[in-house]
């Protein structure tokens, strides 16, 4: 899983830089989005004829009302996907907004334009070791621990102001944040009892952390302001993030304590 969601913070390193020396070359703007078009047409082409099922589709589909009916009944599962969401608050305010802020406090804009590239780069490393890390430590603990060191790295944006902090904050926040990003369909499926479930309750995770994605960016820039009153919004969006680190934790003691609960009630149907 990690190495194939690598592929689009690998994309994300190499896209910028093609698209800028294309639109600032001898292309244009223009010819320039078509020959990226090209490419991007051909390579999902490729991967579409290169893709094959493991298992063979089930003759009935998933009942979407039923998955989200004991969905909403298993707590842990509940509070990842909240947790999941509030994070992705904290996630896209670092993917918009650490390029501006970064040629706001006096750095080249050729360098500004490399910081979302050092980004990039340390998420690809981060999406590919991630599933290394969990597979010593547990999916659980992994994604807490990225979550709750790339809330702090998050905050240390306030601290942002030289070539040097740039580098450090970009390659670590990007790392723990790819890794976080990689494991989630993971932890998901680690949630899920049930395998025929897994794709309706990625989906429904996805579908709320969708929500958060699109109305955290704008809300941020609101508090943000004309005036680049830079921690505010990194108040914010670290305390969100931070938010989405308890729901996680929440739902680990959850996992902790159902063997235990499990064990009372047989010993009492037992007796």
């Amino acid at each position: 899983m990690g190495l194939v969601i690598s592929g689009s913070a690998m994309g994300s390193v190499l896209y910028p830089i093609m698209l800028n020396n294309l639109i600032n070359g001898r292309l244009g703007f223009a010819n320039g989005l078509r020959v990226t078009a090209g490419v991007i047409g051909s390579l999902l082409l490729i991967a579409c004829l290169l893709m094959r099922t493991r298992l063979p589709p089930k003759p009935h589909a998933v009942s979407y009302a039923r998955v989200l009916h004991n969905s909403l009944r298993d707590h842990a599962y509940v509070c990842a996907c909240f947790g999941i969401a509030a994070f992705q608050v904290g996630y896209f305010f670092v993917i918009f907004y650490f390029q501006l802020d970064s040629s706001l406090h006096g750095l080249s804009k050729e360098f500004s334009f490399y910081s979302l590239t050092i980004f990039n780069g340390g998420s690809f490393v981060g999406r590919f070791t991630g599933g290394i890390v969990a597979s010593y430590v547990g999916i659980p603990n992994t994604i807490i621990g990225c979550s709750l060191i790339s809330s702090a790295l998050i905050f240390s944006m306030i601290g942002l102001h030289s070539v040097a902090s740039v580098v450090l904050i970009g390659i670590s926040c990007g790392y723990f944040c790819g890794s976080f990003i990689a494991l989630v369909p993971s932890l998901i499926s680690h949630l899920t009892p049930e395998i025929s479930d897994i794709g309706a309750r990625i989906g429904i995770m996805f579908a709320l952390s969708s929500i958060t994605s699109l109305l955290g960016t704008p809300i941020c820039g609101a508090v943000l302001t004309s005036h680049f009153t830079w921690w505010k919004p990194i108040l914010l969006a670290g305390g969100i993030a931070t938010s989405g680190t308890i729901l996680l934790v929440s739902m680990q003691f959850i996992l902790k304590i159902r063997p235990k609960t499990a064990n009372a009630c047989s010993k009492e149907i037992a007796v």
